[in-house]
């Protein structure tokens, strides 16, 4: 996911970069945001970067809603993956939250550190809810926040460098 709004009501916080695959592997594709290279805009090869806002609770609420809709939404235009999953009971689902800053955005449209504060906790737990368990990952951030978003997706939460985020082991046993 990837977007950069943070005007309440519209903190849908994300869009698919890289769809979930119908029948074969989508690791090149996840890798090319993430291997170093960059060929854009002459190329099409984009990377990751920080970039604006922080709309944590939005992008992982619009994680919730295109991974669980059985219908288009705002992220995707088709239905979500766990959706029509016909054998979603026994696979897991999971979400990576990589960020470089903690909750910078009001996502319940008041004022104040409150929301930002509890915003992204209570998305995560929405998230598992429906069976989905929230990984965080931050970059020169280890915020408090991220760590109780993490906490109530019933997934972990690390700083980078990734010496000290053992993200590949976690997902093994999930």
């Amino acid at each position: 996911f990837y977007k950069d709004n943070c005007v309440y009501p519209t903190c849908n916080g994300a869009d698919v970069l890289v769809p979930f695959p119908e029948s074969s592997s989508n690791y090149n594709d996840l890798l090319s945001w993430l291997d170093g290279v960059e060929t854009y805009p002459a190329g099409t090869n984009k990377e990751l970067r920080a970039n604006g806002s922080t709309p944590i609770a939005g992008s992982l609420t619009a994680a919730l809603n295109w991974l669980t809709s059985t219908g288009a939404t705002t992220v995707g235009s088709l239905p979500g993956p766990k959706a029509r999953d016909t054998k979603a009971v026994c696979r897991a689902y999971n979400v990576i939250l990589i960020t470089d800053g903690a909750e910078n955005c009001d996502v319940r449209g008041n004022a104040g550190n409150q929301d930002r504060a509890t915003g992204p906790a209570a998305a995560a737990a929405a998230l598992y809810a429906q069976g989905i368990k929230t990984y965080v990952i931050g970059f020169a951030v280890n915020d408090a926040t991220l760590n109780a978003a993490a906490s109530a997706g019933q997934g972990m939460s690390c700083a980078a460098p990734y010496t000290s985020c053992p993200v590949d082991a976690i997902l093994a046993n999930n």
